[in-house]
């Protein structure tokens, strides 16, 4: 909560409502402000859940390989009458081929799918990414269609970057089994 206040604490300072050729209601009132809310947002909303998911993606694909290593399940044959059991572990080929090929199953669609959603969160967010640069870099004064097309390509961005938090579903449905 203090990190959240810490981050966004320029809003307060930078953000003005009711501006007048703006693409959002609220918006930066100087270039100095627009700046620093456009790097901003670019590194807190684009770079840093990409990078995130990655690491933390391959950390668990990688604990969850360690800890199939060290849990295995052992299949038993269970004989005798009621009063007296003894169970007899089975251990062969069949079984373990198997279940190796079930592990590489399992960790080849968990890699797909981190895989999937790290592209398609990349290139759900690059408009975005280079709207932000091209913004940081524009000429200050536009033409009114110029303004216009600017506005619709930053609108257009910020729809496929709203589209992102869907798509977890639509990857775990459709390649999840």
């Amino acid at each position: 909560l203090i990190l959240s206040s810490l981050l966004y604490v320029d809003i307060f300072y930078c953000y003005e409502s009711n501006l007048i050729n703006a693409p959002l209601p609220c918006y930066s009132k100087n270039t100095f402000c627009l700046l620093i809310i456009d790097v901003s947002a670019l590194v807190m909303s684009v770079l840093l859940p990409i990078l995130f998911m990655i690491i933390f993606g391959v950390m668990t694909v990688l604990n969850i390989r360690r800890s199939k290593r060290r849990v295995r399940p052992v299949p038993v044959f269970i004989i005798g009458n009621n009063a007296i059991q003894y169970k007899i572990p089975l251990i062969g080929k069949q079984y373990t081929h198997h279940n190796t090929i079930q592990k590489k199953k399992t960790d080849g669609q968990l890699f797909k799918m981190l895989s999937i959603q790290v592209i398609l969160l990349t290139l759900f967010t690059l408009p975005l990414i280079l709207e932000k640069i091209y913004s940081i870099c524009i000429r200050p004064q536009k033409s009114p269609i110029e303004t216009a097309i600017d506005t619709i390509i930053y609108n257009i961005a910020l729809l496929l970057n709203y589209l992102t938090n869907g798509m977890p579903f639509y990857i775990y449905t459709l390649f999840g089994e």
